[in-house]
């Protein structure tokens, strides 16, 4: 999860089967969060790091995929995280 440029890439990996949506609500706001942070130059406090210095605080680019175990819960969950995106 260390920032090493000025993008970021985020693959969304662990979600529930038995969910319409892969993800709970709670999860989704979560990921939602990060990512703006991400965007925004900082680094999300709930995501831990290997490097304790943070990196330079600039706007990046961030590019999330939602990879799902039921590969009919991928779309659902991603469909949900752009509207928590938008």
């Amino acid at each position: 999860p260390d920032v090493t440029s000025d993008f970021v890439s985020a693959r969304l990996q662990k979600g529930d089967d038995s969910l319409e949506t892969g993800y709970p609500p709670k999860a989704l706001d979560a990921w939602s969060e990060r990512l703006k942070a991400w965007a925004r130059g900082g680094q999300p406090d709930d995501v831990p790091r290997i490097d304790e210095k943070a990196a330079p605080k600039a706007p990046r680019a961030v590019s999330p995929s939602v990879i799902h175990e039921a590969k009919g819960r991928g779309p659902p969950a991603a469909m949900e995280l752009i509207k928590r995106l938008s």
